[in-house]
């Protein structure tokens, strides 16, 4: 995955403390991504966690797209920090029509996994703990 190379630890590169807020961050531009999914031409892709978040043990995983300066939320991690973090939780300002199909939207799921992926892997090098889109799934498996 040649996006992960342009990963930027926001915080550090140890691992997170606890009520320690941390991203991961990556640009995508039009075209890396088939289909593309936004109606701007670049975007940047971020993730990241915050460590005991309300509602459940461990990091929390958030993922968010930022476009023209304005910050937007792609899963449920970001929507409940939303109101508090200042982000907008409606994407589908950003998010393109599907030309093929009257009334729907373009496949956004591989922009949330490329924002998620590199986080999701993070947490289970530093932490053992496995999620998948964000949710804790397990044990370290290795």
């Amino acid at each position: 995955m040649a996006g992960l190379l342009g990963l930027i630890l926001v915080v550090g590169c140890s691992a997170p403390k606890v009520d320690e807020r941390w991203t991961l961050q990556q640009t995508a531009k039009a075209g890396e991504l088939e289909p593309w999914p936004f109606t701007v031409d670049e975007v940047t892709l971020e993730c990241g966690g915050v460590d005991k978040a309300p509602l459940r043990e461990g990091p929390a995983l958030f993922s968010v797209v930022t476009a023209a300066g304005r910050t937007y939320v792609l899963n449920a991690g970001a929507d409940a920090m939303a109101k508090t973090m200042g982000w907008f939780p409606k994407v589908e300002t950003i998010w393109k029509l599907d030309p093929a199909v009257p009334g729907a939207r373009v496949d956004i799921l591989p922009a949330k996994l490329r924002a998620l992926t590199p986080c999701e892997q993070a947490v289970h090098q530093l932490t053992g703990k496995r999620t998948e889109h964000g949710r804790a799934v397990g044990p370290r498996a290795d």
